[in-house]
Protein backbone atom coordinates (compact mmCIF):
# COMPACT_ATOMS: atom_id res chain seq x y z
CA UNK A 1 0.00 0.00 0.00
CA UNK A 2 1.24 3.38 -0.92
CA UNK A 3 2.23 5.69 1.75
CA UNK A 4 -0.16 8.53 2.72
CA UNK A 5 0.88 12.03 0.99
CA UNK A 6 2.27 14.15 3.49
CA UNK A 7 0.35 16.81 5.00
CA UNK A 8 1.89 20.48 5.25
CA UNK A 9 1.57 21.59 9.01
CA UNK A 10 -0.49 24.80 8.23
CA UNK A 11 -0.16 25.94 11.86
CA UNK A 12 0.25 29.47 12.81
CA UNK A 13 2.96 30.38 15.06
CA UNK A 14 2.94 33.74 16.74
CA UNK A 15 6.45 35.00 17.43
CA UNK A 16 7.14 38.27 20.05
CA UNK A 17 10.39 40.01 18.67
CA UNK A 18 11.72 42.01 21.19
CA UNK A 19 14.20 44.67 20.53
CA UNK A 20 16.26 47.62 21.12
CA UNK A 21 16.80 49.64 17.96
CA UNK A 22 20.08 51.38 17.81
CA UNK A 23 20.71 51.62 14.25
CA UNK A 24 22.96 48.41 14.52
CA UNK A 25 23.09 45.32 12.22
CA UNK A 26 21.26 43.93 14.65
CA UNK A 27 18.28 46.34 13.38
CA UNK A 28 18.84 45.61 9.56
CA UNK A 29 19.09 41.67 10.84
CA UNK A 30 15.18 42.09 12.36
CA UNK A 31 14.22 44.33 9.16
CA UNK A 32 15.16 41.49 6.98
CA UNK A 33 13.63 38.65 9.17
CA UNK A 34 10.50 40.68 8.94
CA UNK A 35 10.39 40.82 4.93
CA UNK A 36 11.82 37.32 4.36
CA UNK A 37 8.96 35.68 6.72
CA UNK A 38 6.17 37.82 4.97
CA UNK A 39 7.79 37.07 1.30
CA UNK A 40 7.82 33.50 1.86
CA UNK A 41 4.42 33.54 3.63
CA UNK A 42 5.46 30.81 6.64
CA UNK A 43 2.52 31.09 8.38
CA UNK A 44 4.82 32.84 10.97
CA UNK A 45 2.97 36.11 12.51
CA UNK A 46 5.98 38.07 13.72
CA UNK A 47 5.13 41.52 15.82
CA UNK A 48 8.23 43.68 16.76
CA UNK A 49 8.50 45.37 20.04
CA UNK A 50 10.70 47.78 20.26
CA UNK A 51 11.95 49.22 23.10
CA UNK A 52 14.19 52.26 23.53
CA UNK A 53 17.96 51.98 23.02
CA UNK A 54 18.75 52.22 26.83
CA UNK A 55 16.79 49.17 27.12
CA UNK A 56 19.69 47.48 25.91
CA UNK A 57 21.82 48.22 28.94
CA UNK A 58 18.71 48.04 31.50
CA UNK A 59 16.90 45.58 29.93
CA UNK A 60 14.18 44.04 32.96
CA UNK A 61 11.83 46.76 32.69
CA UNK A 62 10.97 46.37 28.69
CA UNK A 63 7.93 44.90 29.43
CA UNK A 64 7.04 46.33 32.77
CA UNK A 65 3.35 47.82 33.22
CA UNK A 66 2.75 46.99 29.37
CA UNK A 67 -0.17 44.63 28.67
CA UNK A 68 0.75 41.98 25.75
CA UNK A 69 -0.86 39.07 24.10
CA UNK A 70 1.15 36.10 25.33
CA UNK A 71 2.28 34.98 22.28
CA UNK A 72 3.94 31.19 21.07
CA UNK A 73 7.75 32.35 20.72
CA UNK A 74 9.29 35.05 22.33
CA UNK A 75 12.72 35.82 20.24
CA UNK A 76 15.16 37.76 21.14
CA UNK A 77 19.15 38.78 22.09
CA UNK A 78 21.00 38.01 24.70
CA UNK A 79 21.41 41.75 25.91
CA UNK A 80 17.26 41.47 26.41
CA UNK A 81 16.46 38.02 27.43
CA UNK A 82 15.97 39.18 31.19
CA UNK A 83 13.35 41.12 30.05
CA UNK A 84 11.16 38.58 28.94
CA UNK A 85 10.34 36.76 32.20
CA UNK A 86 8.23 33.41 31.78
CA UNK A 87 6.04 34.61 29.38
CA UNK A 88 7.03 31.95 26.63
CA UNK A 89 9.35 29.54 24.53
CA UNK A 90 12.12 31.55 24.42
CA UNK A 91 14.64 31.80 21.35
CA UNK A 92 17.80 33.17 22.02
CA UNK A 93 19.68 34.68 18.66
CA UNK A 94 23.36 35.69 19.53
CA UNK A 95 24.99 38.18 17.15
CA UNK A 96 27.92 38.78 18.94
CA UNK A 97 30.37 37.38 21.41
CA UNK A 98 32.88 40.02 22.81
CA UNK A 99 34.16 38.23 25.37
CA UNK A 100 37.97 36.99 25.24
CA UNK A 101 38.47 38.40 22.00
CA UNK A 102 42.07 39.19 22.03
CA UNK A 103 41.99 42.13 18.76
CA UNK A 104 38.80 44.02 20.48
CA UNK A 105 39.94 43.09 23.64
CA UNK A 106 43.20 45.44 23.14
CA UNK A 107 41.31 48.43 22.10
CA UNK A 108 38.27 48.46 24.88
CA UNK A 109 38.30 51.41 27.40
CA UNK A 110 38.15 50.54 31.05
CA UNK A 111 34.07 51.41 30.97
CA UNK A 112 33.30 49.01 28.03
CA UNK A 113 35.21 46.41 29.91
CA UNK A 114 33.22 46.72 32.82
CA UNK A 115 30.08 46.90 31.36
CA UNK A 116 31.03 43.74 29.25
CA UNK A 117 32.08 41.50 32.35
CA UNK A 118 28.81 42.22 33.71
CA UNK A 119 26.96 41.68 30.16
CA UNK A 120 29.12 38.37 30.73
CA UNK A 121 26.38 37.00 33.64
CA UNK A 122 23.49 38.04 31.65
CA UNK A 123 24.36 36.52 28.63
CA UNK A 124 24.72 33.22 30.17
CA UNK A 125 21.39 33.22 31.86
CA UNK A 126 19.72 34.06 28.54
CA UNK A 127 21.27 31.13 26.62
CA UNK A 128 21.10 28.71 29.19
CA UNK A 129 17.64 29.46 30.00
CA UNK A 130 16.55 29.91 26.13
CA UNK A 131 14.40 26.69 24.24
CA UNK A 132 16.94 26.88 21.04
CA UNK A 133 19.80 28.91 20.81
CA UNK A 134 20.57 30.24 17.30
CA UNK A 135 24.35 31.75 16.28
CA UNK A 136 24.57 34.07 13.35
CA UNK A 137 27.50 32.20 11.94
CA UNK A 138 29.95 29.35 12.79
CA UNK A 139 32.40 31.46 14.67
CA UNK A 140 29.97 32.56 17.00
CA UNK A 141 28.40 29.24 17.79
CA UNK A 142 32.18 27.94 18.28
CA UNK A 143 32.08 30.86 21.00
CA UNK A 144 28.76 30.23 22.62
CA UNK A 145 29.83 26.92 22.79
CA UNK A 146 33.74 27.53 24.05
CA UNK A 147 32.41 30.36 27.04
CA UNK A 148 29.07 28.38 27.70
CA UNK A 149 28.82 25.07 26.95
CA UNK A 150 25.97 25.11 24.91
CA UNK A 151 25.13 24.16 21.38
CA UNK A 152 23.55 26.28 18.98
CA UNK A 153 21.49 26.37 15.42
CA UNK A 154 23.63 28.18 13.07
CA UNK A 155 21.59 30.31 10.77
CA UNK A 156 23.76 32.76 8.70
CA UNK A 157 22.15 36.18 8.34
CA UNK A 158 20.96 36.84 4.51
CA UNK A 159 20.83 39.48 2.26
CA UNK A 160 18.49 41.54 0.22
CA UNK A 161 19.49 40.17 -3.13
CA UNK A 162 17.33 42.78 -5.45
CA UNK A 163 18.09 45.82 -3.46
CA UNK A 164 21.84 45.08 -2.75
CA UNK A 165 22.76 44.20 -7.03
CA UNK A 166 25.86 44.79 -9.23
CA UNK A 167 25.51 48.14 -11.45
CA UNK A 168 24.98 47.77 -15.18
CA UNK A 169 27.13 51.11 -15.35
CA UNK A 170 30.96 52.74 -14.37
CA UNK A 171 31.63 52.84 -11.26
CA UNK A 172 32.70 56.46 -9.63
CA UNK A 173 33.26 57.75 -12.63
CA UNK A 174 36.56 59.09 -11.46
CA UNK A 175 40.05 58.67 -12.28
CA UNK A 176 40.81 57.69 -8.94
CA UNK A 177 38.71 54.74 -7.44
CA UNK A 178 36.12 55.37 -4.62
CA UNK A 179 36.96 52.91 -1.41
CA UNK A 180 33.94 52.85 1.10
CA UNK A 181 33.45 51.30 4.20
CA UNK A 182 30.37 51.17 5.96
CA UNK A 183 29.10 50.84 9.82
CA UNK A 184 29.87 53.09 13.38
CA UNK A 185 33.13 55.12 13.40
CA UNK A 186 34.12 52.36 16.22
CA UNK A 187 37.20 51.14 17.10
CA UNK A 188 35.77 47.49 17.21
CA UNK A 189 34.91 48.90 13.49
CA UNK A 190 38.08 49.70 12.94
CA UNK A 191 37.28 53.00 12.05
CA UNK A 192 40.83 54.37 13.38
CA UNK A 193 42.65 52.20 10.94
CA UNK A 194 40.20 52.93 8.02
CA UNK A 195 41.89 56.70 8.73
CA UNK A 196 45.05 56.13 9.01
CA UNK A 197 44.90 53.89 5.96
CA UNK A 198 42.79 57.49 4.04
CA UNK A 199 45.43 59.75 5.11
CA UNK A 200 48.53 57.23 3.94
CA UNK A 201 46.49 56.63 0.78
CA UNK A 202 45.45 60.12 -0.10
CA UNK A 203 46.50 60.81 -3.32
CA UNK A 204 45.77 56.96 -4.71
CA UNK A 205 42.22 57.07 -3.84
CA UNK A 206 38.95 58.55 -2.97
CA UNK A 207 37.65 57.46 0.67
CA UNK A 208 33.53 57.46 1.96
CA UNK A 209 32.01 56.82 5.06
CA UNK A 210 28.55 55.64 5.94
CA UNK A 211 27.17 54.89 9.26
CA UNK A 212 26.87 57.06 12.35
CA UNK A 213 29.33 59.00 14.08
CA UNK A 214 29.89 61.72 16.34
CA UNK A 215 30.91 65.24 15.81
CA UNK A 216 34.37 65.34 16.90
CA UNK A 217 35.78 61.91 15.28
CA UNK A 218 33.65 63.33 11.87
CA UNK A 219 35.93 66.34 11.62
CA UNK A 220 38.91 63.66 12.39
CA UNK A 221 38.15 61.65 9.31
CA UNK A 222 37.27 64.95 7.48
CA UNK A 223 40.90 66.20 7.84
CA UNK A 224 42.00 62.66 6.78
CA UNK A 225 40.65 62.97 3.54
CA UNK A 226 37.13 61.18 4.28
CA UNK A 227 33.96 62.13 2.69
CA UNK A 228 31.57 61.85 6.07
CA UNK A 229 28.03 60.85 4.90
CA UNK A 230 26.36 59.76 8.09
CA UNK A 231 23.83 57.26 8.56
CA UNK A 232 21.49 56.58 5.60
CA UNK A 233 18.28 54.31 4.91
CA UNK A 234 19.54 50.84 3.65
CA UNK A 235 18.55 51.97 -0.16
CA UNK A 236 20.46 54.74 -0.35
CA UNK A 237 23.66 52.64 0.78
CA UNK A 238 22.97 50.15 -1.65
CA UNK A 239 23.07 52.65 -3.75
CA UNK A 240 26.39 54.32 -2.35
CA UNK A 241 27.52 50.89 -2.94
CA UNK A 242 26.96 50.39 -6.40
CA UNK A 243 28.71 54.16 -7.30
CA UNK A 244 32.00 53.02 -5.72
CA UNK A 245 34.86 50.40 -6.48
CA UNK A 246 36.35 48.43 -3.27
CA UNK A 247 34.46 47.99 0.01
CA UNK A 248 37.11 48.35 2.87
CA UNK A 249 36.49 46.24 6.11
CA UNK A 250 39.04 46.62 8.40
CA UNK A 251 36.90 45.41 11.72
CA UNK A 252 38.18 43.81 14.35
CA UNK A 253 35.17 41.90 15.88
CA UNK A 254 32.05 40.61 14.27
CA UNK A 255 29.83 38.05 14.83
CA UNK A 256 28.77 37.93 11.28
CA UNK A 257 29.52 40.74 8.88
CA UNK A 258 26.22 41.91 7.11
CA UNK A 259 27.71 45.19 5.70
CA UNK A 260 30.23 42.86 3.86
CA UNK A 261 28.08 40.62 2.70
CA UNK A 262 26.22 43.47 1.36
CA UNK A 263 28.84 44.80 -0.45
CA UNK A 264 29.67 41.20 -2.11
CA UNK A 265 26.14 40.97 -3.20
CA UNK A 266 26.74 44.40 -4.94
CA UNK A 267 29.57 42.95 -6.61
CA UNK A 268 32.28 44.62 -4.78
CA UNK A 269 36.22 43.77 -4.49
CA UNK A 270 37.06 43.53 -0.58
CA UNK A 271 40.44 44.43 1.56
CA UNK A 272 39.19 43.43 5.04
CA UNK A 273 40.62 42.29 8.40
CA UNK A 274 41.04 38.40 8.45
CA UNK A 275 39.43 37.66 11.23
CA UNK A 276 37.17 34.54 11.80
CA UNK A 277 33.74 35.67 10.31
CA UNK A 278 35.61 37.32 7.30
CA UNK A 279 37.12 34.38 6.55
CA UNK A 280 34.01 32.47 6.94
CA UNK A 281 31.99 34.66 4.57
CA UNK A 282 35.21 34.83 2.12
CA UNK A 283 36.75 31.72 2.06
CA UNK A 284 40.21 32.83 1.52
CA UNK A 285 42.30 35.25 -0.46
CA UNK A 286 42.11 36.85 -3.16
CA UNK A 287 40.75 34.47 -5.23
CA UNK A 288 37.97 34.14 -3.01
CA UNK A 289 37.46 37.99 -4.02
CA UNK A 290 38.97 39.40 -0.85
CA UNK A 291 42.81 40.66 0.23
CA UNK A 292 42.69 40.07 4.08
CA UNK A 293 44.93 41.62 6.38
CA UNK A 294 46.67 41.47 9.68
CA UNK A 295 44.31 42.77 12.40
CA UNK A 296 44.50 45.85 13.53
CA UNK A 297 47.48 46.33 11.15
CA UNK A 298 47.66 49.55 9.87
CA UNK A 299 50.27 49.20 7.12
CA UNK A 300 49.26 45.56 6.41
CA UNK A 301 45.33 47.33 5.72
CA UNK A 302 47.31 50.16 3.25
CA UNK A 303 48.93 47.18 1.19
CA UNK A 304 46.45 45.25 0.72
CA UNK A 305 44.17 48.15 -0.29
CA UNK A 306 46.96 49.66 -2.37
CA UNK A 307 46.76 46.14 -3.95
CA UNK A 308 43.39 46.51 -4.93
CA UNK A 309 43.69 49.98 -6.28
CA UNK A 310 46.12 49.14 -8.40
CA UNK A 311 43.93 46.69 -10.33
CA UNK A 312 42.48 47.99 -13.74
CA UNK A 313 39.01 48.26 -13.50
CA UNK A 314 37.75 44.97 -15.66
CA UNK A 315 39.75 43.24 -13.08
CA UNK A 316 38.20 44.65 -10.35
CA UNK A 317 34.84 43.88 -11.95
CA UNK A 318 35.65 40.52 -12.45
CA UNK A 319 36.43 39.94 -8.67
CA UNK A 320 33.31 41.84 -7.92
CA UNK A 321 30.95 39.21 -10.28
CA UNK A 322 32.71 36.64 -8.17
CA UNK A 323 31.43 38.02 -5.00
CA UNK A 324 28.09 37.92 -6.17
CA UNK A 325 28.34 34.42 -6.86
CA UNK A 326 29.11 34.25 -3.46
CA UNK A 327 26.53 36.24 -1.94
CA UNK A 328 24.15 34.37 -3.93
CA UNK A 329 25.27 31.03 -2.42
CA UNK A 330 25.49 32.57 1.42
CA UNK A 331 21.70 33.30 0.32
CA UNK A 332 18.78 35.56 0.29
CA UNK A 333 16.86 36.70 3.45
CA UNK A 334 14.37 34.78 2.51
CA UNK A 335 16.69 31.47 2.90
CA UNK A 336 17.37 33.01 6.79
CA UNK A 337 13.25 33.31 7.48
CA UNK A 338 12.89 29.89 5.98
CA UNK A 339 15.12 28.42 8.23
CA UNK A 340 13.98 30.76 11.38
CA UNK A 341 10.82 29.18 10.30
CA UNK A 342 11.28 25.98 10.51
CA UNK A 343 12.97 26.39 13.91
CA UNK A 344 9.78 28.18 15.13
CA UNK A 345 7.72 25.41 14.61
CA UNK A 346 9.95 22.92 15.88
CA UNK A 347 9.59 25.10 19.39
CA UNK A 348 5.60 24.81 19.74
Amino acid sequence: MAEPAAVADTRSVEVLLLEAPAGSGVDRWADDLESGLASIEAGTLLRRHRRHPLTRFFPWPALFGERIEEPDIVHTGTWLEPAVHEIATRIVTVHLVVHDDPHYGRVRGMARRVWHHRLREREERAIRRAAAVVAVSGHVADRVHALFGVESHVIQNGVDLAAFRPSGEARSGSARPRVITVGAASKRKGFDLFMEVARRLSGEAEFLHIGPIGNRIARRASSAGIAVIGALPRSEVADQLRRSDIFFWPSRCEGFGLSLLEALATGLPVCASSIAPTRELMGGGTEAGAILCRVGDGESHAKGLRELIALSHEARKEIGRSNRRRAEAIGSRERMAREYAELYREQV
